[in-house]
């Protein structure tokens, strides 16, 4: 009895390790695969996201930052193929834009959270604000819809098309955070962006976050805006749970100070 029960211990112990040494193996062949070259240059922040539709359809988006050595700075699209690890070609290219999000609403189409430039050549180096040295900066928030043969279905400005003087919503700087989301009818958009409260030469400008609903066809959901409602927010996230029905996650640092999650449900805010 003794013996059968250290056999079977024996038994059980190496295939244990058996299949936890075949389980590594596999682990580490199906990550080796995950390593896609996608650009030559690698300069600052270069963004990358692979989104899946409901089909299983792999999508890649990524940026390729504006310096001055790489022509071919801007947003790239194209198809991901997760057995295999690999980009195919690209069917989107947006030269001097900037990606913050993307997400597959169907098989033939992604939506893509920008970033570019409008209206700012006249406060390039103005001051030593740093939120007024908009050299190489990006100010406007876009939301854009593309075929996957490249066309552009739609696209509207969120904020940041009315400039950056005394009352204007617009994004800080490069690299500010937004997150996407798409229940099947509406897509939500949660950013961080700045408010300036003066038209002077010294600005006053105050960082917060934004949340907006969007149609399938490209249209603000009215009343589904919400402005400023956490101070220097930082870390966004949205979580889209059921149709209609999407939380926002954000940390602000005095109103409120920590941590703060709100609820919305068709557009509606329910609780903070």
């Amino acid at each position: 009895m003794k013996f059968d029960f250290w056999l079977r211990t024996a038994l059980l112990i190496s295939v244990a390790f058996l299949t936890s040494v075949l389980f590594a193996d596999d682990l580490r062949s199906r990550a080796t695969m995950q390593d896609v070259q996608l650009s030559e240059s690698t300069p600052y922040d270069n963004r990358a996201i692979i989104r899946f539709d409901a089909q299983g359809n792999g999508y890649i988006a990524w940026n390729v930052q504006k310096l001055d050595h790489i022509p071919d700075h801007g947003v790239y699209v194209a198809r991901y193929d997760a057995e295999q690890g690999r980009a195919s070609e690209t069917f989107v290219y947006i030269r001097d834009q900037y990606m913050l999000d993307m997400v597959a609403p169907n098989s033939e189409s992604v939506t893509l959270l920008l970033q570019r430039r409008e209206g700012l050549d006249r406060y390039d180096n103005a001051d030593s604000n740093t939120y007024f040295q908009f050299q190489n900066s990006y100010n406007v928030l876009d939301i854009v819809r593309f075929s996957t043969d490249g066309r552009e279905l739609f696209r509207i400005a969120l904020v940041g098309n009315n400039g950056v003087d005394a009352g204007a919503y617009f994004l800080c700087r490069m690299s500010s955070f937004a997150r996407l989301g798409f229940d099947g009818e509406r897509y939500s958009v949660y950013a961080e962006y700045c408010t300036n409260n003066t038209s002077e030469r010294t600005p006053d400008v105050h960082e917060g976050d934004y949340f907006v609903q969007i149609d399938a066809r490209g249209r603000k959901v009215p009343d589904t805006e919400d402005h400023l409602s956490a101070s220097h927010s930082s870390i966004s996230s949205i979580v889209i749970p059921d149709q209609n029905e999407t939380y926002t996650m954000t940390i602000g640092d005095g109103s409120p100070y920590g941590l703060q999650v709100r609820r919305y449900s068709s557009g509606r805010k329910i609780f903070t």
